[in-house]
């Protein structure tokens, strides 16, 4: 299991991109969370298996492509904090 942490910049705020992220998590075998940041940047952790976490990111930025201008993914290995996906 692996852990990805994202930060989505650009006008990710205010144009639903929580509640689309969470459910696109629903097609996935991934869990974590997705919270708003004070900075005007979206935080997400999801954790799964490699190709999972990483199809779902692609997802992401497929779907919500008009609104990121950049992304920094930071893998690290998953310590099983969630038993699903949720926004905070």
């Amino acid at each position: 299991m692996i852990r990805a942490s994202v930060r989505f910049r650009g006008r990710v705020q205010g144009v639903g991109f929580r509640y689309s992220t969470n459910n696109l998590a629903k097609h996935f075998e991934v869990s974590g969370m997705v919270r708003n940041e004070l900075d005007g940047s979206v935080f997400m952790q999801a954790e799964g298996t490699k190709g999972e976490v990483a199809a779902f990111i692609n997802a992401i930025r497929e779907q919500m492509a008009d609104f990121i201008h950049e992304d920094t993914v930071v893998w690290s290995e998953a310590t099983q904090k969630w038993d699903r996906f949720a926004i905070e």
